[in-house]
């Protein structure tokens, strides 16, 4: 279920990509994936010569992170940091 998720949303962004630079190179992580091998890849990928640096969180742990800001910060501050304010345009 996470992944499937996770894959709808890199085909989200991989859309405004394209909309905004059509030259964007798309071969590459994750955008490269397809959503079966997307958890193995991220297992492979090497950051700061560690291996499986990439993980993908919970639902648990997003909606905790999400929690944790709402009360700390408010729900302005964590669903839209600039909702309070206006613009003369």
């Amino acid at each position: 279920m996470v992944v499937k998720y996770y894959f709808n949303c890199i085909k989200k962004k991989e859309n405004i990509f394209i909309a905004n630079n059509p030259n964007f190179n798309f071969d590459q992580f994750p955008f490269n994936c397809n959503k079966d091998i997307l958890i193995q890849e991220c297992k492979k990928i090497i950051i700061n010569e560690k291996k499986g640096a990439v993980e993908i969180p919970s639902f648990l742990r997003i909606f905790k992170a999400i929690k944790m800001g709402v009360v700390n910060e408010g729900i302005e501050k964590v669903m839209h940091p600039n909702s309070n304010k206006y613009y003369n345009e």
